[in-house]
């Protein structure tokens, strides 16, 4: 399904090719392995940029600051 927005209480986020396979995707939420969800103003991202483990917990972080265009800040 494709909308202009997220559900706020989770999903899942799939990219895929023209062929139909999964390029990448991550899953936001409550679960324990889930990228978190932001709140307010706030952004999640993947730090540092592009790093998959997949394991989206460990890969997704909440930044206070909008990245657009540039790098997120690196967590460790």
């Amino acid at each position: 399904d494709v909308s202009n927005r997220l559900n706020q209480g989770g999903d899942a986020i799939k990219l895929i090719d023209s062929y139909g396979f999964i390029i990448d995707e991550v899953t936001y939420g409550t679960g324990a392995f889930d990228a978190p969800v932001p709140y307010g103003a706030n952004s999640t991202g993947r730090s540092p940029d592009g790093q998959d483990t997949d394991v989206d917990s460990a890969d997704f972080y909440i930044f206070t600051s909008l990245t657009q265009g540039n790098s997120n800040p690196v967590f460790i």
